[in-house]
């Protein structure tokens, strides 16, 4: 939820500068958001790593169901920092006018990535595979989104050279 929070916040505030051409700003606030994101998302995976159980317990108090439900968990959430990256990343692309761009990079994780993986890595590992799919789809799908809003930025209206 606070990931989101600071979304909807940043939304508004690049469209505006980017409709204003205010090119720094634009740039500023997307650097600030990343790093914000990725911090919460940082905290998140460290409650979570060294409390597990307080999560769960939420959920269930089947100890049998907590005991595998743990590393389960803990594999699952792996990505929690990059997926503040996927959602500013595929925002601005939203806030700067180009939302079909958004659309595609947000499906695509989970046609592209997340499903092959699924099917790829569950056959040759198992539930480890499919839990495993998770963080690996939502890493690659950052460093993808980040590398288009950058390119965008210094190939577009929005270069800092």
């Amino acid at each position: 939820m606070p990931i989101s929070g600071i979304v909807q916040g940043f939304q508004p505030i690049v469209g505006y500068h980017a409709g204003a051409r205010r090119n720094e700003e634009v740039i500023r606030v997307l650097k600030a958001s990343l790093l914000v994101t990725f911090l919460i998302g940082c905290f998140f995976l460290l409650l979570v790593t060294l409390f597990p159980g307080i999560f769960l317990r939420l959920f269930t108090k089947d100890e049998q169901l907590l005991e595998r439900a743990v590393p389960a968990a803990r594999l699952l959430l792996a990505s929690l920092p990059f997926l503040g990256m996927q959602s500013v990343g595929t925002a601005f692309f939203q806030a700067i006018g180009k939302a079909l761009p958004a659309l595609v990079l947000w499906i695509g994780r989970q046609f592209v990535l997340l499903i092959p993986l699924i099917l790829l890595l569950g056959s040759y590992l198992g539930a480890k595979g499919i839990y495993l799919a998770f963080p690996i789809a939502d890493f690659l799908s950052a460093l993808f989104i980040l590398y288009l809003v950058f390119r965008h930025l210094h190939q577009g209206a929005y270069s800092t050279t």
